[in-house]
């Protein structure tokens, strides 16, 4: 898949953002604490903690009307009393200096400025492969097996939370049994020597094949577990059907996945209020 431009499919990089809120709507949806909710022009996705990060207001194009679309998505989170983050797919340049922002995104920012938000860091880049290709072998030490019994569940979540740094807690009450047990994800578990090592995850929608929570312990970095996980969840996806997959990366992770074949193909606008008194992210 090549790198956007001006001519490209909207209905294509439409579907790699339902793909990406589906997975967080049911993942949040899921859990104990969580909940989401849609407007005509803003998704509402709530994971119940004061982590603003993770409370995410989805602007939706064409962003008919900026000042009601922030004033929804404030009014949600503030009857919560949890921070959020406003987030929209961005128009800027990809490194190569141009802004590609329209009219409609620049009122949007007017907006948002205006209303007491400011970007919180770089555009987060959303990456595509398609068509998927035939999938390497796993190092032949390492053991990647499905996500079904509940000590599976809790190894997974320790291991996804030590390999990303957040609190392990956090993870139970995200990753719900029920959420683990929905037809359209696959949480995959990396061994080795019987000790789990590495993560990734699966989450289909249409032809879209979403890899998510692609993790690996400090300690055992830089042995292609990682990638392994990332393929095995690639695999997963195209033995259901789907011809396109799609990630969120790191910047850690995004020279592995540029190597396997995704391009960069979206990036993601975050935007926090920080006016006094307001609310702030915490953690």
């Amino acid at each position: 898949m090549s790198p956007p431009d001006d001519s490209t499919d909207e209905r294509t990089l439409a579907a790699l953002d339902t793909n990406y809120l589906a997975c967080y709507g049911a993942l949040m949806g899921s859990s104990a604490r969580g909940e989401s909710a849609e407007r005509k022009d803003v998704v509402l996705v709530a994971c119940g903690a004061p982590l603003a990060r993770f409370n995410i207001a989805h602007a939706r194009r064409p962003f008919a009307a900026p000042a009601s679309l922030i004033e929804s998505a404030a009014r949600f989170f503030d009857e919560r009393a949890l921070p959020f983050t406003v987030e929209f797919r961005d128009g800027r340049g990809r490194g190569d200096g141009r802004d590609g922002r329209d009219d409609a995104q620049k009122r949007l920012e007017d907006a948002l400025h205006a209303a007491g938000y400011q970007r919180v860091e770089a555009a987060v880049p959303g990456l595509a492969l398609a068509p998927i290709p035939a999938i390497p072998a796993a190092p032949p030490e390492l053991v990647i097996e499905r996500v079904e019994t509940e000590r599976d569940r809790a190894a997974f979540i320790q291991t996804a939370a030590v390999g990303f740094g957040f609190p392990a807690e956090g993870g139970a009450a995200i990753f719900s049994p029920a959420f683990l047990a929905r037809p359209e994800m696959e949480a995959l578990l990396g061994r080795v020597d019987g000790k789990p090592v590495a993560t990734s995850m699966l989450f289909r929608s249409g032809a879209i094949a979403g890899i998510y929570w692609v993790s690996a312990l400090p300690d055992w970095r830089r042995r292609g577990y990682g990638e392994a996980l990332t393929w095995a969840a690639l695999a997963a996806g195209a033995r259901a059907g789907c011809n396109v997959a799609s990630l969120q990366a790191s910047t850690m992770g995004r020279p592995v996945y540029e190597r396997m074949g995704f391009a960069h193909v979206i990036d993601y606008a975050r935007f926090q209020r920080v006016e006094a008194g307001g609310a702030r992210e915490i953690g």
